[in-house]
């Protein structure tokens, strides 16, 4: 079985396929292609009030019947990599082809049939990634969940994230305070959480465990292929 990962040449064909999809949310998934949303995208959506219940909540995402990534959120520190599973059948006896956006592979390997299992590490300081898959004449985007890590003097203690979420701050330096503000220190205040099991209560305790369930603490980041056993098998 041959994997192909693609050149620069093709990874910029697959960046102009996508072009006819980016922004289009009534892409139907069994066409000939679509971009996924990703966690930044709901956080970009989101209109709703500025409390930990609801944030937590947008990182809380439904089961992707394609790919799975473990971590679910990854700090792109640029040292921690991210596992990745992927479900993409063969095409009239082809492979797929494979490509990265803010991210670099690490290893592509096949786990089954249809089945891969792929390494990456994201690009230090992204806020977004992608895995791009192509299988006979459709192309895929699939986010990789990321957020850069925030300065050394931000304390991800509960008192702080609360007053962020009353005053928010400008974490990523950009010159104001937006989406992509909370996204970043929530993430970060996730990671932090799930690494110290810090104890919270009522609505936030509530939302943060079933965040956390699928999140495992930076020191148990391991490749775990029973992750993925749920995964429908192609064609199912």
């Amino acid at each position: 079985m041959r994997i192909t990962v693609v050149s620069c040449f093709m990874f910029l064909l697959l960046l102009l396929h996508l072009t006819a999809y980016a922004g289009n949310s009534n892409v139907n998934p069994a066409g000939d292609g679509y971009v996924e949303l990703s966690i930044l995208d709901h956080f970009r959506n989101y209109t709703g009030s500025r409390n930990a219940g609801d944030f937590l909540a947008l990182f809380n995402v439904p089961a992707n019947s394609v790919l799975r990534q473990q971590p679910l959120i990854s700090i792109s520190d640029g040292r921690t990599a991210v596992f990745l599973a992927i479900k993409m059948p063969a095409v009239d006896g082809k492979t797929p082809n494979f490509a990265l956006n803010g991210a670099d592979m690490l290893t592509l390997k096949p786990i089954k049939s249809g089945e891969y299992q792929v390494t990456v590490l994201p690009h230090k300081g992204v806020s977004q990634a992608s895995l791009l898959a192509a299988s006979g004449s459709t192309v895929h985007e699939y986010p990789i969940n990321v957020a850069p890590p925030l300065s050394a003097g931000i304390d991800l203690t509960e008192n702080n994230f609360n007053s962020f979420l009353r005053v928010p701050i400008d974490v990523n330096n950009d010159g104001r305070t937006d989406y992509l503000d909370d996204y970043i220190f929530t993430a970060n205040y996730l990671a932090i959480q799930r690494t110290v099991g810090r104890d919270m209560g009522a609505r936030k305790e509530r939302a943060l465990k079933r965040t956390l369930s699928v999140i495992p603490a930076t020191k148990e980041i391991e490749y775990d292929p029973r992750l993925f056993d749920d995964l429908p098998q192609a064609g199912k």
